[in-house]
């Protein structure tokens, strides 16, 4: 033999990429004030506040406060892959990547292509859903209702999304 005539190399243990699931906020953190020490992206500032806020009893603003923080962070690491593959993905020929992220992206769109991109996994997606829900249905409720009905201690400490 030439050498020419070898086998290729067998390629056998491909897999999957799959994101790897991560303890964000770990299970003996049950205050405020720890949970908040785990958001490695807030500053100070906003932790304190947050932290404050859940302490005053007001729970909506807290959760509110923190959940723009976090969509915000989760566009921000969605614009990494290119407003181009976004677009793409959303099936969205209008946008071109001059565009920017949060004029393209709802809250909605931002959870499922993180999804999607694995920077979150299946379970961390339906988590944020879920807190997305919750949060838009209190800021959506009529002002006699929102005078009944409040998001609670429980929701607001663990939010599914958020924990």
């Amino acid at each position: 033999m030439d050498g020419l005539t070898s086998k290729a190399p067998r390629m056998t243990n491909l897999s999957v990429w799959q994101p790897h699931a991560t303890e964000i906020i770990p299970a003996s953190a049950n205050t405020p004030a720890e949970i908040a020490e785990c958001a490695a992206q807030l500053a100070v500032k906003d932790k304190r506040q947050i932290v404050t806020a859940f302490q005053s009893g007001h729970y909506e603003i807290a959760l509110n406060h923190l959940w723009g923080k976090t969509i915000n962070a989760l566009k921000k690491e969605l614009s990494t892959v290119g407003v181009g593959l976004l677009a793409e993905m959303l099936g969205r020929a209008d946008v071109d990547e001059d565009d920017d992220v949060d004029d393209i992206l709802t809250s909605k769109d931002a959870i499922r292509l993180a999804e999607e991109l694995g920077i979150v996994n299946s379970t961390d997606a339906l988590r944020l859903r879920h807190t997305y829900e919750l949060i838009t249905h209190f800021s959506q409720l009529e002002v006699d209702e929102s005078d009944a009905e409040s998001i609670g201690q429980t929701e607001a400490l663990c939010p599914e999304g958020l924990h």
